[in-house]
């Protein structure tokens, strides 16, 4: 009898992780949470099932039929290969793909295989049952795509939309409601602004309520800015409609931000693609307000955390999609987070200049070209 050597099991896998670096995975029928991913199909092993020809499209395959999500595998992911027994007896060869998500503005979905499925942050992981594979295969993919962030237009299509301002708020808002920031002293600098990070937060509540309401008259579209009754507190301080009462402290700060951004976020969902909004930089369509909403909130966002003493970064999809939409000139070939803080004034990029004076173009994308600076 010829021999027939044993024939292990394959499993290919994917650490998927969005834009904020949460990552994705189910909850299996033993209570367990894994990540996405199956078996890899040879010839003969299930009767009307084709065989794999690689392993990259057999992942791909998995997360699409597991959670609706279309995704590219990029590369093995370093410590990834490692053999698994999910029940006693049996014993998987996992091999692990870092992939790219493609569909990220909606949200997975549950296949019949699994009982959940859910998206999280790195602080999250200690409490779910996971198997330690995978439990390194995420941290490995999760600082190899932090070494390679630059952008690239391919990987971030489409425009800047609610579900991206809706994120931006959540974050911002998450991120005040730390407890290191509800215990810092709010009367000191944010950043390199002359204002406190109270006026700084409310000055970004402001602008969120502001930019909801000029996306509210059109009939015609108002052709200055509202006439609310703006006032400011001392010379030097913000011009504001918006004030947050002092007395119920920074939580009820994270509060009144969270619920100019709701405005915000409802008006550019339910505003139709023609509706105009006035502003100084360029009168501006639903997408474009919504890329400024998220200017104003990553940019101070930075700023408080200065301030306050956290630590803090934007997400870079949704970064590059606001660097395109609304800075044109911005440089496309360096990671997008870094590019927005130039951009703004906040930070530096190597062989350019740091910005002294700065500004968007908030036109719709088909004036661009109109609105373009000679040179940058």
């Amino acid at each position: 009898m010829p021999y027939a050597p044993p024939l292990w099991p394959v499993s290919v896998k994917a650490v998927v992780l969005d834009e904020q670096q949460r990552v994705l995975l189910l909850e299996n029928e033993r209570g367990a949470w894994e990540l996405p991913g199956g078996r890899l199909e040879i010839a003969g092993q299930d009767p009307g099932e084709p065989a794999d020809d690689d392993p990259e499209g057999a992942v791909e395959r998995e997360v699409l039929e597991e959670t609706g999500w279309r995704v590219r595998a990029e590369a093995l992911v370093d410590g990834g290969t490692w053999i698994h027994e999910p029940v006693p007896g049996r014993r998987v060869l996992v091999v692990t793909y870092g992939c790219v998500p493609l569909d990220t503005g909606r949200p997975p979905a549950v296949s019949h295989e699994h009982r959940r499925v859910g998206l999280f942050r790195p602080d999250e992981l200690e409490a779910l049952p996971l198997p330690d594979g995978y439990r390194r295969s995420i941290a490995a993919w999760a600082a190899a795509s932090r070494r390679t962030e630059p952008r690239d237009a391919s990987r971030t299509p489409g425009p800047v939309t609610a579900d991206d301002l809706a994120d931006g708020v959540r974050l911002v808002v998450a991120l005040l409601r730390q407890p290191a920031a509800l215990a810092a002293d709010w009367d000191r600098p944010a950043g390199t602004l002359e204002w406190s990070c109270w006026e700084t937060a409310e000055h970004l509540a402001d602008d969120l309520f502001a930019y909801a309401a000029q996306l509210g008259p059109q009939s015609p579209p108002a052709a200055t800015h509202l006439p609310f009754a703006w006032r400011r507190e001392a010379p030097g301080k913000p011009t504001s409609v918006i004030f947050t009462d002092r007395r119920g402290g920074p939580q009820d700060m994270a509060l009144v931000l969270e619920a100019c951004g709701a405005l915000h976020v409802a008006m550019v969902r339910t505003a139709p693609p023609q509706a105009r909004a006035h502003h100084g930089f360029g009168t501006t369509d639903p997408e474009g307000s919504a890329a400024m909403g998220l200017v104003e909130l990553f940019a101070h966002a930075e700023d408080l955390a200065q301030g306050l003493g956290l630590d803090w970064s934007a997400p870079a999809g949704i970064c590059a999609r606001v660097l395109t939409r609304l800075f044109p000139d911005a440089p496309a070939d360096t990671a997008p987070w870094p590019t927005l803080l130039w951009a703004t004034g906040r930070g530096e990029l190597p062989g350019r200049e740091r910005r002294t004076r700065w500004r968007w173009y908030s036109a719709p994308r088909a004036e661009h070209e109109a609105a373009r600076p000679a040179s940058s």
